[in-house]
């Protein structure tokens, strides 16, 4: 995507990723944007864990837009 930056920084205890996208690059409806954000957290010796920001992702297939939350954009 044009104009994409990413940025990511590790700290001791955690890290942090920082993802700018023009709004003309996305596609939108009205100033509303579908939206979600997935984890898999891998542990060597436990169990894969999964989370997701919509809670209503975790009913059924995770690929379901309808299921995500939405974003408004405002002036």
């Amino acid at each position: 995507m044009p104009g994409v930056r990413v940025k990511t920084v590790r700290n001791s205890g955690s890290w942090t990723a920082e993802i700018a996208i023009p709004l003309s690059e996305l596609k939108m409806d009205g100033g509303e944007l579908r939206f979600n954000l997935c984890r898999e957290r891998n542990i060597q010796g436990e169990k894969t864990e999964f989370s997701t920001w919509s809670p209503l992702a975790m009913l059924g297939n995770w690929h379901a837009h309808d299921n995500y939350g939405t974003l408004k954009f405002m002036e």
